[in-house]
């Protein structure tokens, strides 16, 4: 697959809570970095995102990919339902590193955690 069809099948996949359909987009050594979690590996993070998440809505602004660098970012909307009880609504960006083999080896996600930190914690 290549990368832009990649990062469009990742929200895909997040939002329906398809691990099997993340996993496969992922390096086996892959990293995910996130503000809530810290530095996982992929199939960690996501194992606990899922856990802590009852539903998803994703709804894409914009992606930006850079066949130079191999990098990049989606810039979308997340409603979080998380298993607490609590929800969550906000703005997200995901700098994606891409392998020489189309995989993505390392994703960084990056939002401001001030309204979902109390929830997710709760």
């Amino acid at each position: 697959m290549n990368p832009r069809a990649s990062m469009l099948a990742y929200l895909e996949y997040l939002g329906s809570a398809d691990v099997v359909g993340l996993r496969s987009l992922f390096a086996s050594n892959a990293t995910v970095n996130s503000p809530l979690y810290g530095e996982l590996s992929a199939v960690e993070f996501y194992d606990r995102l899922l856990q802590d998440t009852t539903a998803s809505t994703l709804q894409l602004h914009h992606q930006w990919y850079d066949e130079k660098s191999l990098r990049g970012a989606l810039f979308f909307a997340y409603g979080w339902e998380m298993a607490n009880g609590q929800f969550a609504q906000f703005d997200v960006v995901d700098i994606i590193q891409f392998n020489a083999q189309g995989e993505i080896e390392a994703l960084q996600i990056i939002y401001d955690t001030q309204a979902t930190r109390t929830a997710w914690q709760s």
